[in-house]
């Protein structure tokens, strides 16, 4: 489903990369899932599983929002998320997904730059005109580090393609029940 593989896995958990919900048996939530699969999508792109472990951590919120929000992929059969997301008129995944101090800012992209942090935005022309704007991040026509010692092309991920994917692997629902909205 994430595209690692048990011996990948393994090496994660060793590692601290990842860890399976209950400690023992290797099960994992959506957002372990989205964790994995992003952690996949930047080592298939060159990047070292130990670079791209933050990356992967911190986009796998915003892949588990494009996720569960895909039809059929959480499901309420008592009908209280329902009533709760009518009454504070949100949609569902906004109450599963949710910061405590109030809120969630959801991201279509996630750029990992060579030579500053990932970013994360909604509009690839606004992120490129800030590059631009960064000394030394642009080269010629292309946006690329050219200082030899972090020297590398900037990757861009598209979040939400990489949360319909994973929503796309799975044959059930991610979230049954609304106990998380009481």
């Amino acid at each position: 489903m994430t595209g690692r593989s048990p011996q990948s896995q393994r090496h994660d958990r060793r590692l601290g990369f990842t860890e399976p919900l209950d400690g023992g048996k290797a099960r994992y939530n959506v957002f372990k899932l989205a964790e994995m699969l992003v952690l996949q999508t930047l080592v298939n792109r060159g990047i070292k599983v130990e670079d791209a472990a933050g990356v992967a951590r911190d986009a796998a919120q915003q892949v588990a929002w494009w996720a569960l929000s895909q039809p059929g992929k959480i499901i309420d059969p008592t009908g209280k998320l329902e009533a709760v997301c009518q009454r504070l008129d949100v949609a569902p995944v906004a109450l599963i997904i949710s910061s405590p101090l109030g809120g969630f800012d959801y991201f279509r992209y996630c750029i990992m730059w060579p030579n500053k942090p990932w970013t994360f935005c909604d509009e690839i022309e606004k992120a490129l005109a800030d590059a631009r704007a960064t000394p030394g991040l642009l080269h010629g026509n292309e946006i690329c580090s050219t200082d030899a010692t972090t020297a590398g092309a900037m990757i861009l991920l598209d979040l939400e393609a990489i949360g319909q994917l994973l929503a796309s692997r799975t044959e059930r629902p991610f979230i049954v029940g609304a106990e998380r909205a009481e």
